[in-house]
């Protein structure tokens, strides 16, 4: 595939995803998903103006709060807010100010959600990207198009949480990490960038110290150490800016708050964070469970990845599996996973890993397909598949079983066939996915459930 043509398709593709992420998105997932989307603009449009950050919040550390009904829901407002980075809330508060809200109040859901989503045009592109520098072209195609069109990804990148700006900063940190630069310039600014981008990951999230840590794990690996000393003097310095905040606000509630934060995540019981992954796979609240065979399926090959990925070339396995790995230890070291301590948008960064995991192996199936490998995708994806189609044609849910065993029958039957023949079939059977994909995205209003912002 020639570099032109891939550009091509991978804008095309982030361009569909862009406007699959349109459909729906000020009220799908619904006003009520949570309230978190509402903390960040505050807290960024009031620090903007000169004021100190306010946002809601219910922990004890506050000592002073204020009850306050915005859209028939209560927010108990307090100031100093200090529980979060400030990356996000600078951003969203911004893009609120800009739109013409003054108060916090002002702010909708219809204009702010416009944010994440523009965002994730770039993690469309940077997911194809990064499949391309570990994998190939066609694997970074697919991996965008699994990522732009798969319902979870859809819903997860319309919600305004700090997740969605981490991900596109892992995703181009890494790209950066992995991009062969030929000029002397470029050697020498590589690890400049990719410490600048470490150092936006700590100040967009406390979790995204893991990208500083998978830097400077992959950086060892390289025995480069100057890579090293950089990203770990990035990431030094953008945890000093967060303390320094913190500091010129109020130290004593910025540790308090830090500590009931940590606390209110791991009082819920026992690790059991890989658990509840598979148990309660969700876009947001825990008790609005979404079934996604793409996502169970991406699931299963990142954490058996170490297993069977095969080293093609050096550092392969550590490139693609090290950050996702990272990222959900220091989440289950962090939080228990159990009850208030998970909510869905937790691993959101972790998404389009397992999109590219998935688009590696159906690539390889593609030019060598293997009997009990397909087996295993049709159990998942293809009924998952079925399943996502079935919801809208309730007439003909009881003949799923005789469906889903006649596709197996006429995809095995490929065997048989000539290689090209073979191929087109499982082409079929792909496009099959991408097209329910997205009659599903847009009809979710009839699976999930729909509430848009009231007027105050």
């Amino acid at each position: 595939m020639k570099n032109k043509l891939f550009i091509i398709l991978l804008v095309a593709i982030a361009l569909l995803g862009l406007g699959l992420r349109l459909v729906d998105y000020d009220r799908l997932p619904g006003f009520e998903e949570t309230q978190d989307e509402f903390f960040y603009p505050w807290a960024g449009m009031t620090m903007l103006q000169g004021k100190p950050p306010v946002g809601w919040s219910w922990f004890e550390a506050y000592p002073k709060r204020e009850i306050k009904t915005f859209w028939g829901a209560q927010y108990p407002l307090v100031s100093p807010w200090l529980e979060k980075p400030p990356l996000y809330s600078l951003l969203s508060g911004a893009w609120m100010l800009l739109s013409g809200a003054k108060e916090i109040w002002e702010v909708r859901l219809t204009v702010l959600r416009l944010l994440p989503i523009g965002l994730s045009f770039f993690t469309i592109i940077l997911t194809g990207i990064l499949a391309t520098k570990v994998f190939s072209r066609p694997v970074g195609i697919i991996a965008a198009l699994l990522y732009a069109t798969t319902p979870t990804m859809v819903m997860a990148n319309r919600m305004s949480l700090t997740e969605n700006l981490l991900t596109p900063i892992v995703l181009g940190t890494l790209c950066l990490f992995l991009t062969q630069f030929k000029s002397r310039a470029g050697v020498t600014l590589q690890p400049f960038l990719v410490g600048l981008g470490a150092a936006l990951a700590i100040l967009t999230k406390q979790a995204g110290i893991s990208l500083g840590l998978t830097l400077i794990l992959l950086f060892i690996l390289r025995r480069n150490w100057r890579g090293t000393i950089i990203t770990g003097l990035f990431s030094i310095f953008a945890i000093g800016i967060h303390w320094a905040i913190g500091y010129a606000f109020s130290w004593h509630l910025f540790i308090t708050t830090q500590q009931e934060l940590l606390a209110a995540f791991i009082k819920e019981g026992l690790p059991q964070l890989t658990q509840t992954i598979f148990l309660s796979p969700t876009i947001a609240r825990k008790e609005h469970v979404f079934l996604d065979g793409a996502m169970l399926l991406g699931y299963l090959l990142l954490f058996s990845g170490p297993l069977w990925l095969k080293t093609q070339r050096k550092f392969l396995v550590e490139d693609i599996l090290a950050f996702p790995l990272i990222f959900v230890l220091l989440l289950a070291l962090a939080a228990s996973g159990a009850g208030f301590s998970f909510y869905g948008w937790h691993v959101y960064p972790v998404f389009p890993f397992l999109m590219i995991l998935l688009a590696s192996v159906l690539v390889s199936q593609f030019q060598a397909p293997q009997f009990l490998t397909l087996l295993v995708f049709y159990l998942i994806l293809g009924s998952s598949t079925l399943r996502f189609l079935l919801q809208f044609s309730t007439k003909y849910q009881l003949l799923w079983p005789q469906i889903l065993a006649g596709g197996l029958i006429f995809l095995l039957s490929a065997f048989v066939l000539k290689p090209k023949i073979r191929q087109v079939i499982f082409l079929v059977f792909f496009l099959l996915v991408i097209v329910v994909n997205i009659y599903t995205v847009v009809d979710l209003n009839q699976i999930y459930p729909v509430m848009a912002q009231p007027q105050i």
